[in-house]
């Protein structure tokens, strides 16, 4: 365990040197299931405001019922969430495999 204090009459080299990481623990991370616009953004590699353009205009197509081509969001009281699942299915579903045929990526999806 890491008890030493530092004094500054000490030498610079006398410094402690606090542990870079500790290993007598487990790590863990703790990923959300529902992302802000902001994280989403960050997670598939767009801006925030390719995300809420995408999303007024599949608000538009749902209002007229045509195909939707963002992800799908979540609306928690007043706030836009995206699923992490949901990111995830928008992006496999713009994969193209080259050597599959027509490289033309899903147009949307149906209301």
């Amino acid at each position: 365990m890491f008890n030493q204090t530092w004094d500054p009459k000490m030498d610079s080299t006398e410094k402690p040197q606090a542990p870079l990481l500790r290993l007598d623990r487990p790590i863990s991370i703790i990923l959300p299931r529902a992302m802000r616009e902001q994280d989403a953004a960050a997670y598939v590699g767009f801006s925030a405001s390719y995300l809420r353009n995408q999303r007024t205009a599949d608000m538009r197509a749902i209002r007229a019922k045509q195909v939707i081509r963002g992800p799908r969001w979540v609306v928690v009281e007043t706030s836009i969430r995206y699923l992490r699942e949901d990111l995830d299915d928008w992006l496999n579903a713009r994969r193209i495999d080259p050597g599959q045929g027509d490289p033309q990526a899903p147009t949307g999806r149906e209301v």
